[in-house]
């Protein structure tokens, strides 16, 4: 009797953890740390990453209750790619902008304030760690342009995680809450640069859907503009390379132009445009 209870819970058991695993108070601070980790990957200029840092300052100004799980995954992502001395002047951005945006309260403040400060942040950081190792002028003009970078994309990170919010709610973006979110996605595919299942990169697999949902949703010009800045996604890390952006908005556009047949027009657009270029 004992041994058939048994069996009968083990399924309900099993039910309960499925139904857990798969309810979003579990999932969001998954997905929290795996981007934050992916997003810490992301290279500019073959030296930058500014990602990450960026990343957790966005979380910590719109999303403060998810401060934990993002700086989680952006230090493990750090200290998986980033080697050497730079990743403590890394370490100590991360720390000290978590520590600094645990006492923030949101109030009214001038827009240049917060930038200026996540600016002043990351750059004495990783300043100090120079000043100490290497006084070399590029590496200081490098480290001037990382901390730009990271000030800008906090803003852009802050706007995106916000139009989310929107999403959801089934409002409309406007061309600010697009053009933010394009940029997340262009350092989400430089993130996963290098992964592969089978010998299939990532990356390509993801720019690919990314152009036939723009084709299919935003038309020709749509496509085209996604798949332009889907192809400049190996630029930014410093691999200049004008061959993707010409593949991708060809594909675009001619998947854009048959939409008007939903999706399978836009297959067939894309698959034209991969045997047009085939013969060059």
């Amino acid at each position: 009797m004992l041994k058939g209870l048994s069996g009968l819970s083990r399924p309900l058991t099993l039910e309960r953890l499925r139904i857990n695993l798969l309810n979003p108070a579990y999932l969001t601070p998954l997905f929290v740390s795996l981007f934050g980790s992916i997003l810490a990957r992301a290279m500019v200029m073959g030296q930058l990453y500014p990602f990450g840092v960026s990343y957790l300052a966005g979380i910590c100004l719109s999303s403060p209750h998810w401060r934990r799980f993002a700086f989680g995954g952006v230090l493990l992502g750090t200290l998986l790619t980033v080697h050497g001395l730079p990743v403590l002047g890394y370490l100590a951005s991360l720390a000290l902008l978590f520590s600094v945006f645990s006492c923030y309260k949101k109030e009214e403040l001038h827009w240049l304030i917060v930038p200026a400060l996540i600016f002043g942040i990351h750059l004495l950081c990783r300043g100090s760690i120079v000043f100490f190792t290497e006084g070399e002028p590029y590496v200081w003009v490098a480290i001037l342009f990382e901390s730009v970078f990271i000030a800008i994309l906090s803003m852009v990170m802050n706007t995106s995680l916000l139009a989310l919010e929107k999403v959801k709610a089934g409002g409309f973006l406007t061309a600010e809450e697009r053009t933010s979110l394009g940029l997340v996605v262009l350092g989400i595919l430089s993130g996963i640069a290098g992964f592969s299942f089978f010998g299939i990169g990532l990356p390509s697999v993801i720019s690919r859907w990314l152009v036939l949902w723009g084709a299919f949703w935003a038309g020709p010009g749509g496509g085209a503009a996604i798949g332009a800045a889907v192809g400049l996604a190996p630029s930014i890390q410093g691999v200049v390379t004008l061959g993707p952006v010409a593949y991708y908005a060809l594909s675009g556009l001619l998947g854009g132009i048959f939409c008007s047949f939903r999706k399978v027009g836009v297959i067939v657009g894309f698959a034209l445009a991969n045997l047009l270029l085939s013969f060059f």
